[in-house]
């Protein structure tokens, strides 16, 4: 097998470590799933969503190659050291993987299943610090349930931003940090997963709202409290897919950001400007 079949046989197993773990083990994100589900059904909506969805066809296909893999694998075992697994083939073939997909070990080489790639030298490695979204998951941002705010004639933002509704002190601290930037381009993510059930039922209200606007007033002014005028049947599946993109990452704590160079970070940065230009891990 030549490299190029490697990585991509090694990232579809990647992608099902993720799509296993997150189901099975990160019940936080399914969790968020969960409740803007019931938030849905108590709106009276008919919307079913379905978090494999969220990774595209491509990603779905890498899931169903990485099932036919597991054929080939005699046993699997966590080991001792945080979010690390150890696999072996039928024939004796020994893997590592991280169980967020990210990082393979096997014959010696180290794999990026994110970024679909081989880590051999000291410039690959600092890559592999780099993830952009629609890279890693094949999903666009404007695929996911996305706000926008500065310049908005670029054709792609420069900064991506998860949020939960009702995280207010920290929203209001962050939405002061990102206001001010005229000259970029922001894309806010309504992402309901740290606040449970309330925070489902909130995001639903701003998303499936009549007036877009108003909503987006709403959230950057951390109002949790005014109820916009909504529309009966409203279609939740960016939002879904926004939470399924959360699952893929593994993230558990918001607000959780992604530069243009695919560099994350979680919390918000000491300064906002100086993340969003920033193309290396320092």
């Amino acid at each position: 097998m030549n490299i190029k079949a490697r990585v991509k046989s090694l990232s579809a197993l990647c992608l099902l470590l993720v799509h296993t773990q997150s189901s099975f083990a990160n019940t936080g994100n399914s969790a968020g799933l969960d409740a803007l589900v019931q938030a849905n059904k108590g709106a009276s909506a008919t919307q079913k969503f379905n978090p494999t969805d969220s990774a595209g066809d491509g990603g779905n296909q890498l899931i169903k190659d990485a099932f036919s893999m597991l054929e080939d694998i005699k046993w699997s075992q966590a080991l001792p050291v945080k979010g690390l697994v150890m696999m072996v083939s039928k024939d004796g073939t020994q893997v590592l993987a991280s169980t967020d997909g990210r990082i393979l070990i096997k014959g010696g080489q180290i794999f990026d299943g994110w970024n679909r790639s081989v880590i051999v030298t000291e410039a690959n490695a600092k890559s592999a610090w780099l993830a952009k979204i629609d890279k890693a998951l094949g999903v666009s941002v404007k695929d996911m349930s996305a706000y926008y705010i500065g310049d908005l004639t670029k054709p792609e933002p420069d900064l991506v931003v998860f949020v939960d509704p009702l995280s207010s002190d920290l929203n209001k601290k962050l939405f002061a940090s990102l206001t001010p930037l005229k000259d970029k381009q922001i894309a806010i993510l309504l992402t309901p997963l740290v606040n449970g059930k309330l925070a489902a039922v909130r995001a639903r209200q701003l998303w499936c709202a009549k007036d877009q606007d108003q909503s987006l007033r709403l959230l950057l002014n951390t109002d949790t409290v005014t109820e916009p005028e909504t529309l009966e049947n409203c279609d939740i599946k960016k939002l879904s897919t926004t939470i399924g993109v959360t699952q893929f990452l593994q993230i558990q704590r918001l607000p959780y950001l992604v530069n243009s160079y695919g560099l994350h970070y979680i919390g918000i940065p000491a300064s906002v400007p100086t993340f969003i230009s920033q193309s290396e891990k320092i």
